[in-house]
């Protein structure tokens, strides 16, 4: 009757193992896959990005820079 329990705590203790794998495993994926939509967002170019600032304001249809440069964008500006 020993060897008959040790056998089920044995099955008990790795079935505990392996949901406890699956819901870490789970819960990173869902966290990777919250996160991708924000990785890809800050991956685009926009007029003026990085040390120029950002857009102040339009001129003529082409962007001004904060730093007061004009983008070399190939989008227009409407604002």
């Amino acid at each position: 009757m020993k060897a008959f329990r040790s056998g089920i705590v044995r099955i008990y203790t790795l079935c505990l193992l392996r949901l406890s794998l699956i819901k870490m495993w789970s819960a990173f994926l869902v966290s990777m896959l919250m996160m991708a939509p924000m990785m890809e967002a800050n991956a685009r170019n926009y007029p003026c990005s990085g040390k120029m600032g950002g857009v102040s304001h339009c001129k003529d249809g082409k962007f001004v820079c904060k730093n007061g440069k004009i983008s070399q964008s190939k989008k227009t500006c409407s604002r």
